[in-house]
Order: C-alpha cells, then sequence, then structure tokens
C-alpha cells in the first residue's frame, strides 16, 4: 500500500492515513453539539474504520452525521 495514497469518502477526498491523536479528535467530537460519547476504531494502517457515537435522545441522525462528517474533513 502506498503511505500517501487518497482515497474517496461520500465524494470527499480525504487523506488514507490517519495522522491525528484519536483522543484528541474524539474529546473534540464530544464537544459538537448533541454528542454524549464518541470512540473512533482503527485499523492496522490507521485508517478510520469505526466511529461510535451516542447523542441526546432528540438529536436528528443525519444532522449528526454531517456534523461529524464536516468535522473530520475540515
Amino acid at each position: 500500500m502506498e503511505k500517501n495514497k487518497l482515497h474517496a469518502f461520500r465524494n470527499f477526498i480525504i487523506p488514507r492515513r490517519f495522522n491525528y491523536e484519536v483522543e484528541d479528535i474524539e474529546k473534540s467530537l464530544k464537544d459538537l453539539s448533541d454528542i454524549l460519547f464518541a470512540k473512533i476504531v482503527l485499523s492496522d494502517d490507521r485508517d478510520i474504520k469505526e466511529i461510535h457515537i451516542i447523542t441526546k435522545d432528540s438529536s436528528n441522525p443525519k444532522r449528526i452525521t454531517r456534523d461529524i462528517e464536516s468535522f473530520l474533513l475540515a
């Protein structure tokens, strides 16, 4: 695998490798509106494999998803 290879995610081009501290990103995600808990699971290659989110009952899932995508792509 190429180290700097890019791949597409929902029509966005993002770096293949996740080079940030996961704990810092999880903490920042919890600061988004309505998010109570965030956990990021990385693959062995440091690709984002899973994102687990717990929100308030009144949260709109589509809005939360868009907020997370926007945050990670910023």
